[in-house]
């Protein structure tokens, strides 16, 4: 199966299931005070990137009170690729939703595999879609992980709801940055920890310790942060649960 790249030719058809209007979710003020958001997730390479571990907290909340946490907010897009959701939980599961079945179609009926970057694009013009729900106070900000099969290594992608993203791995390459990305509101207590705690080739043992240091820190100061912490790894095999889930206790 060779890989084809849609990403010029996207069909915005395929969005229209994302497109609600404000009006339609009870206005501006119910949105940004009444819908409910998860916050930490985060996602870093190990084994060289071969591999990539992804991770979040389980809190979900409203009106600055926990409503949730359990949240998985880590969600299967297809065999070798998860979407993390910061942000509403809801939005984000339409996106995914939208996004496998956009895969789905194409790889059923082109019969080629669709590239790393032309879902990235895809995402990119799913979240602009709903730019005006963003404005309202109803929005998600995700990260992408992929096992990209051309390149043979993880991919980690963090999209933005005006339609600009940060491509982790190539950014590492051109400027010498870590290729972490964490997001949400633990990002001011765990980024930095994040950032120095990871190194090359870390494996598995010591990727999910780093991982668990980090939603650890973001619970203790962030009080949006907490609930059960959820590890998964994403790899050229699929991706698949490591470690036990922990919570909190926030």
């Amino acid at each position: 199966m060779k890989n084809i790249d849609f990403a010029a030719t996207l069909k915005t058809e395929l969005l229209e299931g994302l497109r609600v209007s404000v009006a339609e979710l009870g206005g501006p003020n119910s949105l940004k005070h009444l819908s409910p958001h998860g916050t930490t997730i985060g996602a870093f390479p190990i084994l060289k990137g071969e591999a990539a571990i992804v991770f979040s907290d389980g809190k979900m909340s409203a009106m600055d009170q926990g409503m949730y946490l359990s949240i998985d907010k880590i969600m299967r897009v297809d065999a070798t690729s998860v979407l993390l959701i910061s942000g509403s939980p809801a939005i984000g599961e339409r996106v995914r939703r939208t996004l496998r079945n956009y895969i789905g179609f194409l790889e059923d009926s082109e019969q080629e595999r669709l590239t790393f970057r032309a879902k990235v694009n895809f995402l990119k013009d799913a979240l602009f879609s709903g730019l005006g729900l963003a404005g309202a106070g109803l929005s998600v900000m995700p990260i992408f992980v992929a096992y990209d099969a051309e390149q043979k290594r993880i991919r980690i992608c963090t999209l933005f709801p005006d339609s600009s993203h940060i491509d982790h791995t190539a950014t590492a390459e051109d400027t010498g940055e870590k290729p972490v990305s964490l997001f949400g509101s633990g990002y001011t207590s765990g980024a930095g920890l994040l950032r120095k705690l990871w190194r090359p080739g870390l494996t598995e043992k010591a990727g999910l310790a780093v991982a668990r240091e980090v939603l650890e820190e973001t619970a203790r100061v962030d009080n949006a942060s907490g609930g059960k912490f959820r590890f998964k790894r994403v790899d050229a095999g699929g991706v698949r649960v490591i470690g036990e889930d922990s919570d909190a206790q926030r």
